[in-house]
């Protein structure tokens, strides 16, 4: 394979449902979406709405259940809001901070 052919090779990157159904799917004990509406605190509709994509959370809810859900399962906030593609847990550090801060502002400007 030539680099011509690599450079074409797509790797879509995951809406934030997506992120979320594989937490619930595979961090969670596949658990159904009524039970993680329930441990998010949002009435099921609501999650339903996010997971399929008919809507996002606001920033600050996507945030804080980002947050929630690296607390709980250890997957990377970062990773769940889409801002990098490792699921490991951050280490902590400035860098993922100001990457989630660009880009809720990025989501902020567009709203």
């Amino acid at each position: 394979m030539d680099n011509d052919t690599v450079k074409q090779i797509v790797i879509p990157r995951l809406a934030l449902g997506d992120r979320l159904r594989v937490v619930r799917r595979e961090y969670m004990g596949k658990i159904t979406q009524a039970e993680m509406a329930s441990v998010l605190g949002v009435p099921r509709e609501r999650y339903v709405q996010w997971e399929s994509g008919g809507h996002e959370p606001r920033p600050a809810d996507a945030r804080r259940i980002a947050l929630f859900l690296e607390h709980k399962t250890g997957v990377s906030a970062t990773w769940i809001l889409g801002v990098k593609d490792s699921t490991a847990p951050d280490d902590g550090g400035g860098a993922d901070f100001l990457q989630i801060m660009e880009y809720l502002g990025t989501v902020l400007k567009s709203a």
